[in-house]
């Protein structure tokens, strides 16, 4: 990773090639697979729908988190309560 940056006394230039690493690496992946396991978990506990989804999935520029309703019940409680926009609030 030393070899993809370049670090001076006065200022830090990361390359693109370091940035695109960050972003699809496994801490970055760690990091969005607990925020949203965190927004899934909160999801569950309200309204008494409990069927909620994570997908984590590393695309080709940074790594993202899908929370979903994952059957009817959770769809219809979202749907009137909209229970994840409030999850990830």
């Amino acid at each position: 990773m030393a070899s993809s940056c370049k670090v001076t006394l006065d200022r830090f230039e990361p390359s693109e090639a370091f940035a695109r690493q960050m972003l699809r690496g496994p801490v970055a992946e760690r990091l969005v697979r607990t925020a949203g396991e965190r927004a899934r978990a909160k999801a569950s506990s309200m309204y008494g729908a409990e069927s909620y989804g994570l997908r984590v999935k590393v695309g080709s520029k940074r790594v993202r988190a899908y929370v979903y309703a994952a059957d009817l019940h959770a769809m219809r409680s979202n749907l009137v309560h909209n229970t994840l926009a409030k999850s990830v609030k």
